[in-house]
């Protein structure tokens, strides 16, 4: 109902109008709908990335202040960074997913545009490109483990 009253409030139309009126119109509401919903989606995961970030970088930052100066070389500094490593990667096939919905197709390239800057992106929608990046999180994985323990 508060997508409804909003939509409403944007196209100026009554809530009996959008509830009642015609197809066209209902299924331009319930488009627009699934749009909003995808925007809220997408920002709760930026701002959760944006505080998973600032936290990384924000501990050691206070640990320093406070007379740690060896926080730096701890196994605590790489289990946070290995935190936000994973975190940047999940979020980024999550944030994939929402922007881009659809199943995994033979006929995707492995390799897109990326979405922000220059260059290309892995494509999670490929057979491939969603195995190269489970091997890269498993290769992650590997990696960080023996520096944490």
């Amino acid at each position: 109902m508060d997508t409804l009253v909003q939509l409403s409030q944007i196209y100026n139309l009554s809530l009996d109008l959008l509830i009642k009126g015609d197809k066209a119109v209902l299924q331009k509401v319930q488009d627009d709908a699934e749009i909003l919903r995808k925007q809220k989606r997408l920002r709760v995961l930026d701002i959760s990335l944006v505080t998973v970030i600032m936290l990384v970088v924000l501990v050691p930052v206070v640990a320093s202040l406070f007379g740690n100066r060896h926080f730096l070389n701890s196994h605590l500094m790489a289990i946070l960074m290995f935190i936000l490593i994973m975190y940047i990667m999940i979020a980024s096939l999550w944030h994939y997913h929402l922007a881009y919905p659809g199943p995994i197709n033979k006929q995707t390239p492995i390799l897109i545009p990326k979405s922000f800057g220059i260059g290309l992106a892995i494509n999670p929608q490929s057979p491939i490109g969603l195995t190269i990046w489970i091997l890269l999180m498993i290769l992650l994985i590997v990696i960080f483990i023996p520096i944490i323990f």
